[in-house]
């Protein structure tokens, strides 16, 4: 790539990968209610990377006991993940999360759209049952490419990486913030954010 291309697909993921960061999970999986139905949450709020994000999201328990799946939707885009939890012990949950984001946005006359591949490990620790923390590492890989004419030429593509502490402060009614520290190709750049939850801790 020329090196303009380079610096303008660097500045892209920069800003953009922040859909991709924003976490609010923790590594407990949603289970089922007294009924036995799938227990279910929403949650919504903003996300700030260089600007201020509204995010919804939406998650279901499929397996009690290990599995659930959720779709997070934001202004230009959408994200799909599946979580599956490998430790639940004492007050510890562990699981692991593996999302596909899909980011389509207008550049003069182009379609630029981004999709990225993020696995994350989501650690939890219970402190009581309203009120938990969750780390979690992450890493992020994204495709750039552009649309002209009707055909996708790619622009670039790039490996992100970094961390976010997410608290959960409620019952079914919960409100979570989070910080994050990600890098992108040596850029480096904080996240935060906040959500209001209704439902089940997730």
């Amino acid at each position: 790539m020329k090196k303009t291309k380079i610096i303008y697909h660097l500045l892209v993921l920069s800003l953009l990968n922040c859909f991709s960061t924003s976490n609010f999970k923790t590594g407990k999986v949603l289970g089922s209610n007294e009924d036995g139905s799938a227990q279910t949450v929403f949650v919504f709020g903003g996300y700030n990377q260089f600007l201020i994000t509204p995010e919804i999201m939406y998650r279901s328990a499929i397996d009690p006991e290990q599995l659930d799946m959720g779709i997070k939707v934001f202004p230009i885009g959408i994200e799909i993940d599946a979580k599956y939890q490998v430790l639940d012990k004492y007050n510890f949950s562990g699981a692991g999360d593996f999302g596909v984001t899909y980011t389509s946005y207008q550049s003069g006359d182009a379609q630029m759209k981004l999709f990225t591949l993020t696995p994350t490990l989501l650690l939890t620790y219970n402190f009581t049952s309203w009120f938990s923390t969750t780390m979690a590492p992450k890493l992020m890989y994204t495709m750039h490419t552009k649309n002209t004419e009707g055909s996708d030429v790619k622009i670039g593509d790039g490996f992100s990486y970094g961390v976010s502490l997410t608290l959960d402060i409620g019952k079914w009614f919960g409100v979570m913030p989070e910080v994050g520290l990600f890098s992108t190709e040596g850029i480096t750049y904080m996240t935060y954010g906040a959500m209001i939850r209704f439902g089940g801790s997730q």
